[in-house]
């Protein structure tokens, strides 16, 4: 059998389900040894994304991330993700991250998909028609 950092998070998630506060602390000291024995640490920061990925999923949740390029208010946020709540018919998490080098405008990563509305975007898409290349992603 091949592991794979998804493998860890499933393992991880079955053997701390119904378990209660003091034994998820000795559970997950063992989980994290046995990383370290099987010689997988590098994988530790994707193990921990795919358990919040397999966790939402089993909440019904999705995951979105929203990178902007100046400061949304809190209000703005909350009415961002009220409206991608409605639209996707699901519970949404959102996180938003600031990222200027996008010049202007907004890119959406709902699970694997990617929307880009930046200002960076269309000129990149703008010099690759001109210059007659494949973009690269």
């Amino acid at each position: 059998m091949r592991f794979t950092p998804t493998t860890y998070a499933l393992a991880y998630l079955d053997s701390t389900r119904g378990s209660t506060p003091v034994e998820l602390k000795g559970i997950t000291s063992r989980f994290w040894a046995a990383v370290w024995r099987h010689r997988r640490w590098g994988w530790r920061r994707k193990i921990i994304d795919q358990v919040i990925k397999l966790r939402r999923e089993q909440a019904g949740v999705i995951g979105v991330e929203l990178s902007v390029a100046k400061p949304f208010t809190d209000s703005a946020t909350q009415k961002f993700q009220r409206e991608l709540t409605k639209a996707l018919g699901q519970a949404v998490e959102l996180t938003v991250t600031l990222k200027p080098h996008l010049l202007a405008g907004v890119v959406l990563t709902v699970g694997d998909r990617r929307y880009d509305a930046s200002l960076k975007g269309r000129l990149d898409n703008l010099y690759h028609a001109l210059a007659g290349t494949e973009q690269q992603l």
